[in-house]
């Protein structure tokens, strides 16, 4: 795996096709906690819902000019939610650990003090190495989504 220098910006709203294509691709969607397909109409209103929730950021990736991924930020009961997405051309190449590691630092600056955690079901291997990769620390099985997972977490400490 080589190093990327990846950058990110706020997602805007002409990033709307190309996430909701990411989130469509099979192996997303198998890592998913709900694996059914998702409707264009659906994905816009809850994309445009994530743009304008003060309690939700969604940063897009580069490398250089080509979008690599997203990682999208929530702060919830149990602290602030990380979900990430690679897009697929950028798969097995080291962007998932860099745009997590990025994204901590990031939600240091936003929630300092604040948990960062994240649910992963037990046989997606990929993320599981990821959050650990990133120093996350795995808390075991916990209940999420009517289901059991793994969940990882990292205190935001500066």
């Amino acid at each position: 795996m080589v190093k990327m220098e990846l950058d990110f910006r706020k997602a805007k709203e002409g990033d709307c096709r190309l996430l909701f294509e990411w989130a469509n691709d099979p192996v997303v969607r198998r890592s998913s906690f709900n694996s059914v397909a998702i409707e264009y109409d659906d994905h816009v209103r809850w994309f445009n819902g994530k743009l304008h929730d003060a309690s939700a950021r969604l940063l897009l990736f580069y490398d250089d000019e080509a979008p690599a991924g997203l990682a999208r930020f929530e702060k919830g009961e149990a602290g602030i939610e990380i979900h990430f997405t690679v897009a697929p051309e950028y798969r097995g190449r080291g962007v998932g650990t860099e745009i997590i590691q990025i994204g901590v630092e990031y939600c240091k600056t936003e929630w300092p003090g604040e948990k960062l955690v994240a649910h992963v079901k037990d046989d997606n291997e990929a993320s599981i190495k990821i959050f650990e990769r990133a120093g996350f620390i795995n808390d075991g099985y916990v209940q999420f989504k009517g289901g059991k997972c793994l969940r990882f977490s990292v205190v935001l400490n500066g």
